[in-house]
């Protein structure tokens, strides 16, 4: 429980800075938005189910007129849920791109104030602060408003199919024991345990997979600074991979970088300033 409060107090310093800052009612309206096409969204899949249960039973009864009338009506809502769901995902990338950007902002002002950036390098709590800055930011904002939403679709989808496969599945009787339980809405029971064993299962497969997720970014990470280091040899090698460096190529560097100071003091070349190169 103790770790939960503190996972739930971090996630919630991390969100509260964007919503109270000078873009907060800009973003409250999107969010507002974006939860009202979500519930909007719901609503019409409960449409399209009515709508395909009617067009089904005008074709089990060969009704022509019904049957034509309901399917004008699913064509009607496939049509309604295509625009609400693009405009769904456009305020939803919207929303992203806003609050990503303040939070990067927030988090380079901070790296690069107070030399922070050369403190960090020698406490070791960090590594990559950069790149934790540019990807964890994107992935903590696309988790966030998928995961929320996720949970406030889930929530309402519950709530508005519940009752319909309540009355729809009526009720069981089964013989137990020498006695008669009678369950009503079974299908509702049944479709409760089974996502509910379902989400079990993913939990307990999918927890080993946080660790290495973790490891996966920490290596994409470092990738590139190896390779900027394999190609400036001078610079402090990642201690994990060793650097090597043929005899003769510091002496070239060094030949290069000095190699300016003596052309520039030859009266030859002073002279003759089309003179090739040495």
């Amino acid at each position: 429980m103790t770790r939960l409060r503190q996972l739930a107090w971090d996630v919630w310093i991390l969100i509260k800075g964007y919503w109270g800052s000078e873009e907060r009612w800009s973003a409250r309206l999107l969010l507002t938005a974006i939860i009202g096409l979500n519930l909007g969204l719901v609503g019409v899949n409960v449409l399209q189910n009515q709508a395909n249960g009617a067009l089904f039973t005008a074709l089990q009864q060969q009704n022509a007129a019904a049957f034509y009338r309901a399917f004008v009506i699913v064509i009607v809502l496939i049509l309604l849920y295509l625009v609400v769901a693009v405009l769904r995902v456009y305020l939803d990338q919207t929303l992203q791109l806003r609050w990503r950007r303040w939070l990067t902002d927030q988090y380079v002002t901070r790296w690069l104030a107070n030399r922070t950036f050369y403190r960090m390098r020698f406490s070791g709590r960090v590594d990559n602060p950069d790149q934790r800055i540019s990807e964890d930011v994107r992935l903590f904002i696309q988790r966030s408003m998928f995961l929320g939403l996720g949970f406030l679709n889930s929530l309402a989808t519950l709530a508005s199919f519940a009752a319909l496969l309540w009355y729809l599945s009526g009720s069981i009787t089964l013989p137990i024991g020498g006695f008669a339980i009678t369950i009503p809405g079974y299908m509702f029971w049944v479709a409760v345990l089974y996502s509910g064993f379902g989400s079990a299962i993913a939990h307990l497969i999918g927890r080993p997979l946080i660790r290495l997720n973790n490891r996966q970014q920490a290596v994409e990470a470092n990738r590139p600074l190896r390779q900027f280091q394999a190609h400036h040899p001078l610079q402090q090698p990642v201690p994990d991979v060793p650097v090597v460096v043929q005899p003769g190529y510091l002496v070239l560097c060094a030949a290069n970088r000095l190699a300016p100071l003596f052309l520039r003091r030859d009266p030859a070349r002073r002279a003759n300033p089309d003179r090739e190169r040495i």
